[in-house]
């Protein structure tokens, strides 16, 4: 499937896309863009001042620009579906989750620069990021865990 944007167009919609001025949910009948792209479900989101995220059941990571809602890049590197993204670092770092591993994409380059493992965990269900860009983890196993920003980079450089 192709990466393209549908607009709907509708007098009872006021919404402009993303970043749009609040609307009240009467007026919004229809989305007023729909963003394709990904070859299964859309199974997360996330966003900062200049792009929207999206993941998907292939495995994939969409980068939008949000000013002309165009796909810019794909990231790859889970070979599960993406389960979880979160933004942090100050807006300069994607963190995305499978079901089993962490994934740090810096936002300047859109490369992955760690993937952590976490075999020894249950499957992960949750995933949020702080300023300084540690991920707190949530899993099937009843557990919350903290990785440290300095621990996922160093895990990506003992790799190499």
């Amino acid at each position: 499937m192709s990466e393209s944007l549908h607009s709907h167009h509708s007098h009872h919609c006021a919404w402009k896309g993303i970043g749009g001025a609040e609307t009240p949910r009467e007026a919004v009948s229809a989305a007023s863009h729909v963003l394709t792209g990904h070859t299964g479900p859309v199974t997360t989101v996330a966003f900062n001042e200049r792009y929207l995220f999206s993941g998907g059941a292939d495995g994939h990571i969409r980068v939008w620009a949000l000013d002309d809602n165009t796909c810019i890049r794909t990231l790859s590197g889970h070979r599960n579906p993406v389960r979880r993204l979160s933004i942090g670092h100050g807006g300069n770092v994607l963190m995305s989750a499978g079901a089993r591993t962490i994934r740090m994409w810096d936002l300047q380059s859109f490369e992955c620069v760690s993937v952590v493992n976490t075999n020894t965990v249950g499957s992960i269900t949750a995933l949020a990021t702080d300023e300084e860009g540690a991920a707190f983890v949530g899993s099937s196993d009843c557990g919350v865990r903290k990785y440290c920003a300095e621990s996922l980079v160093n895990t990506m450089r003992d790799m190499r």
